[in-house]
């Protein structure tokens, strides 16, 4: 009889360890999904703060909607096929400058380059003040 409650209790013990367990991982992927949903609104609303080392300047042109030529123009770097596999860590390395200056030209250069090429207003949506719409183009 003593043998079957000390299973019983194991059993029971082991249930709780992996409910709980199970809770805290629930708990670390709603965080991880509201995290990356956080980034995607970020990155849809033009926060250049999201720019990583990590990044290629075609990743960077792509996601923010602006021409490889005036990111590489800025950087004083050649528009090629070389550069478009390095990333911004690995151009800032070559041109012996810290990534975070590399980095911080890329977000004023997207920035400028917004202010003078705003995005279009999909349908519906209401442009904030200040603000003027791009005539005659889509996304």
């Amino acid at each position: 009889m003593q043998n079957i409650s000390i299973k019983y209790f194991l059993v029971s013990l082991l249930f709780v360890l992996a409910i709980g367990g199970t809770i805290l991982e629930a708990r670390a992927t709603l965080g991880a999904v509201q995290n990356v949903h956080q980034q995607q609104f970020q990155v849809k609303h033009q926060d250049v703060h999201l720019v990583r080392s990590w990044m290629t300047i075609p990743y960077v042109s792509y996601v923010y909607n602006v021409p490889a030529t005036t990111l590489c123009q800025s950087l004083q770097v050649p528009n090629d096929h070389q550069i478009h596999h390095k990333t911004l860590a690995i151009i800032a390395n070559e041109k012996h400058r810290p990534v975070s200056a590399v980095i911080a030209t890329l977000q004023a250069t997207i920035t400028n380059y917004r202010k003078l090429h705003p995005l279009p207003t999909p349908p519906g949506q209401v442009r904030p003040a200040g603000i003027p719409e791009q005539k005659g183009k889509s996304l």
